[in-house]
């Protein structure tokens, strides 16, 4: 019998044993955002040089009405109580834990314009879409703590640095005990189906951490995805979450805990341009400060530029030549069907021949 076979017949054996005695998987839904009210505030707006960007926190009672708003950081107090009358204006449906209504609390982040009246406002859900970082973040604010991966095998894959066409990937759900034994496994769709056994085999010795419900470990269910990127060498090294912060944004994105309430699968990723870094050379013109823009990538990945805050003629050209030559992995659903999504980019001038794409998005 191969150990794939073994694998699963084990998983089936633990979640008959272990669940049966612990009862049923922990589960939190966050507050979801019903109506998208008409703009007012009852304080004048602060000055805003380009774009202004903020956390905001919310706290959200039973009935889904909002308690309070307060900036994250203190010195956005004056932005804070801009949009406050805004954001109280919003009715949510209220968090579920355990699949009871509770009270809750729910960042959000908020986009200012000079040349925009209404703010831009992200939620970590919504009843179509999904921030991946907001959500975990929203866990974290109410005293869950995500299954994370500890250690994860070197794995192998057959892509070039031409093979960006199709974003590969395979999300599997797991099932996780309470003391972070991986119980559970089951494939939900895979885009390089010829991998996928190895993938399921280096399971067999991965190690993740539990769900911690105020420091309680707790028996779960989450999605992880893995994706393979042209720019990222393969074999790849072995994973250890203790280098996590060191390592570049697709090679923190290779290997990912989702939760289950997750809509998006994947916001937009860059395809072939390696550490964000494109090349003066590929335009006209340059950028000589940071300049943002909010774009739109469609179902291509195609990207379109919607404005910019950027005040000089050349660097407005810049950023539009280089919207049009990025390329990038379309959002997916949590179906895997590419959507339209909307967000923000820098561009900052690096070192004499490079210009530096964050992605805000993915921050």
């Amino acid at each position: 019998m191969n150990k794939l076979a073994i694998f699963i017949i084990s998983c089936l054996l633990l979640t008959q044993s272990v669940f049966s005695s612990d009862g049923e998987l922990f589960s939190f839904i966050p507050p979801v955002p019903q109506n998208r009210p008409d703009f007012s505030a009852s304080v004048r707006k602060p000055f805003v040089d380009g774009y202004k960007h903020m956390s905001v926190i919310l706290e959200i009672d039973k009935k889904g009405r909002v308690k309070s708003v307060k900036p994250e950081i203190k010195a956005d107090t004056l932005y804070a109580e801009f949009v406050s009358d805004y954001l109280r204006s919003f009715e949510f449906s209220p968090a579920l834990k355990e699949g009871k209504k509770v009270k809750s609390v729910l960042p959000v982040l908020v986009h200012l314009s000079k040349k925009i009246a209404v703010p831009d406002v992200d939620f970590p859900l919504t009843e179509h879409a999904s921030n991946a970082n907001l959500l975990r973040y929203s866990y974290e604010l109410n005293r869950i703590l995500l299954p994370k991966i500890v250690s994860f095998p070197s794995y192998f894959t057959e892509i070039s640095p031409t093979d960006s066409l199709l974003y590969k990937f395979q999300l599997y759900s797991l099932e996780i005990d309470k003391s972070g034994k991986l119980i559970g496994i089951e494939k939900v769709m895979s885009t390089n189906p010829s991998f996928d056994g190895q993938i399921e085999s280096a399971m067999l010795y991965a190690s993740f951490s539990p769900c911690l419900q105020k420091s309680k470990g707790k028996n779960s269910s989450c999605y992880m995805k893995i994706s393979y990127f042209p720019t990222i060498q393969y074999p790849t090294f072995p994973y250890d979450s203790t280098h996590y912060e060191n390592l570049s944004q697709l090679k923190q994105r290779r290997l990912e805990i989702l939760p289950v309430s997750v809509k998006l699968l994947s916001e937009p990723l860059p395809k072939t341009i390696p550490d964000h870094l494109y090349p003066i050379s590929n335009i006209q013109y340059a950028v000589h400060s940071a300049v943002e823009a909010y774009v739109h990538i469609d179902t291509l990945g195609k990207i379109s530029l919607m404005r910019t805050d950027a005040k000089v003629k050349d660097e407005k050209e810049s950023v539009r030549r280089i919207c049009k030559n990025l390329r990038l992995y379309p959002a997916l659903d949590i179906n895997g069907n590419p959507v339209d999504f909307y967000g923000y980019l820098r561009f900052e001038r690096f070192e004499q021949n490079y210009i530096r794409i964050s992605y805000l998005w993915l921050k």
